[in-house]
């Protein structure tokens, strides 16, 4: 989710219609890391950066999947991974922006995150194909 709802309320709305369109809303917490890679560069630094990681900490990747706006020539992917220590939401964005998640997404999160409200961290799964 790269472009910020201007209001929870819009938020929400883009919330609950993915969710009737079968899509599983994937939230952060403690310890979890969403990641958004979108473009190849981006998964470069994900898959090098991960290994220098996890010399210093305990990560899993516990889910990945290609984004909606992927295509052959142009991959993007999400990520979610799971740390083996609570971390603070400044510490989520800068792991998840130095393993390539997008820079702007980082960066709009951590400025709401000082705020009243903070927009939900979340990425959309989409349904599983038959």
């Amino acid at each position: 989710m790269s472009d910020m709802p201007a209001t929870k309320e819009a938020q929400d709305a883009k919330i609950a219609e993915a969710l009737q369109q079968g899509y599983t809303i994937v939230h952060d917490d403690d310890y979890t890391l969403l990641l958004d890679l979108d473009e190849p560069q981006a998964i470069t630094t994900f898959e090098f950066n991960l290994s220098i990681l996890q010399q210093h900490l305990e990560v899993v990747i516990h889910d990945r999947w290609e984004s909606k706006s992927s295509t052959k020539f142009y991959p993007r992917e999400h990520v979610v991974l799971k740390v083996g220590r609570p971390m603070t939401p400044t510490e989520r964005h800068l792991l998840q922006a130095a393993l390539g998640s997008d820079p702007k997404r980082e960066l709009l999160y951590w400025i709401q995150s000082g705020q009243d409200y903070a927009y939900a961290n979340v990425l959309f799964k989409p349904p599983v194909k038959p």
